[in-house]
């Protein structure tokens, strides 16, 4: 839309108005001589809408032969300005330098929209694009599109399908994410199933296989819980593949330490600022202001600057620091206790996937300054792993 415009802006329209007894005459006849004309509106033996300047500058034999009297209400475009300021030759050169950089700025890539990203992070995404060839300011001709895919997706293997296709200044970037299947058990080789750790055994879900433990035993590692070697009811012995679920109590331990001091950065109330403006991947500095930032945390802000409602290449950057002075704190009970809960809770998400925390209980202490917070678990778990059965143990 903005392209169009901008077409007709360089090739000049004006904005008519017309009476005629029969206006529609007028606009099939014009319609059937290919004559472009846009937001036409009727009215009682009136019309109006705008048209390009060579078509208005001809239309005037349809206008006789549909007996419609013709009136520029409003002219547009470049000739106009032209004729209007033909004296002053600096608005024609910044013109036609505007349309040449207009023409250069749409060679490149100024904007990616990625589709179809669920678990996979944009930014990653956009990062493994721009390693691969296209980026903010990617020059659109030099880019080999199938070889970005390829190498994309060899980079992030959770990608399953890609595409890319550029429009106008802006890379879209449609992908679909693999779909992982679930892993084949190979049954085709003869096993045992036995303890992982040592634990209580609490129930046993046998598929294939021979329990050689009961419900309410204590196992150690290593224990065998179901056997592969089955015996038929004429006594003779076969191996198979021993499928079971052994769950069991087993007892686990945590232990997080806290320190009683601290080093904190206290803000002292003092901002210091600085901008700068990023063109076609060139920064250049706005602001000059003078900045310290040995004792400070800086903040980016970043502000894409648009035009007719597009995004442009042109970036501005307002960078801050916020000053601080480091002191030390001591760190109160209560603090050390939170601290500690929200570490142990976090170590349980990563620590327990897959066990059933049945019961826990907490034991504090100080240590060398230290809060010491101890954590022992009694969990329900899948403690079987399975074994394969060699020669000799298949012989016993």
């Amino acid at each position: 839309m903005v392209v169009l415009k901008l077409l007709r802006w360089i090739k000049g329209y004006v904005d008519f108005e017309g009476t005629s007894t029969f206006p529609e005459r007028f606009i099939n006849i014009s319609t059937k001589m290919n004559v472009q004309m846009w937001d036409v509106k009727g009215g009682d033996k009136c019309v109006s809408g705008s048209m390009n300047l060579a078509d208005y500058m001809g239309i005037k034999g349809i206008a006789r032969r549909s007996a419609m009297r013709l009136r520029v209400k409003k002219r547009h475009g470049l000739p106009f300005a032209v004729h209007k300021n033909k004296k002053r030759a600096g608005l024609l050169i910044g013109a036609v330098c505007f349309v040449i950089i207009l023409k250069i700025l749409s060679m490149f890539i100024w904007s990616i929209e990625i589709n179809g990203a669920v678990s996979l992070s944009k930014t990653a995404i956009t990062e493994a694009l721009l390693e691969n060839g296209i980026g903010i300011g990617t020059f659109k001709s030099g880019t080999d599109i199938s070889e970005v895919e390829r190498k994309t997706i060899i980079k992030l293997p959770d990608i399953g399908w890609m595409s890319i296709n550029l429009s106008g200044t802006t890379a879209y970037v449609e992908i679909n994410e693999r779909v992982v299947s679930p892993e084949v058990v190979d049954m085709t080789y003869p096993c045992n199933i036995k303890a992982a750790c040592d634990a209580k055994i609490i129930r046993l879900d046998i598929v294939k296989g021979i329990p050689e433990t009961v419900n309410g035993d204590y196992v150690t590692e290593g224990q065998l819980l179901v056997s592969g070697v089955v015996e038929d009811v004429f006594g003779n012995s076969y191996l198979q593949h021993a499928q079971a679920k052994v769950y069991a109590e087993t007892q686990h331990k945590i232990s997080v330490r806290i320190p009683s001091k601290c080093i904190v950065n206290v803000p002292d109330n003092s901002m210091q600022s600085r901008k700068r403006l990023s063109v076609l991947g060139i920064e250049l500095p706005i602001s000059f202001a003078a900045v310290d930032g040995e004792n400070a945390f800086k903040q980016s802000e970043k502000q894409v600057v648009t035009a007719f409602g597009n995004d442009m290449p042109v970036w501005i950057y307002t960078d801050k620091w916020y000053q601080y002075k480091q002191s030390e704190r001591v760190i109160s009970e209560k603090e050390m206790k939170l601290t500690a809960a929200k570490k142990i809770a976090m170590m349980e998400i990563f620590s327990f996937n897959g066990k059933k925390i049945i019961s826990k209980r907490i034991s504090e202490s100080n240590i060398d300054s230290e809060g010491v917070f101890d954590v022992n678990y009694v969990c329900e778990e899948d403690i079987a792993i399975e074994e394969r059965i060699g020669l000799s143990e298949s012989g016993q």
